[in-house]
């Protein structure tokens, strides 16, 4: 699903897109048995700024199950902040 999403976003302009730029695409994606035991892992993905391909990692915790609770798969986060902030979510809120 992450290397889908990529590949819509960014697809034909792909070589041209700087991984550490603001058209870049990170992706924090859950599962779709994440909530239902023992489902508990997000995958993370974007453009490797050291290959230039796909870059993905999963992870286990609580994360996956309280964004899915929150009525999120996912989160696609483009791009750039003018000063260093967060995203929070809060329910059905961001």
């Amino acid at each position: 699903l992450a290397t889908k999403i990529l590949w819509d976003r960014l697809g034909k302009k792909w070589e041209t897109i700087d991984p550490l730029g603001p058209e870049n695409v990170f992706l924090v994606l859950t599962g779709p048995f994440t909530g239902y035991f023992p489902g508990t892992k997000v995958c993370v993905s974007g453009k490797s700024p050291q290959s230039n391909g796909v870059v993905g990692s999963t992870v286990a915790g609580e994360f996956g199950i309280d964004l899915k609770c929150a009525g999120y798969d996912g989160l696609v986060i483009t791009g750039q902040a003018e000063k260093p902030c967060y995203i929070f979510l809060c329910d059905s809120h961001v």
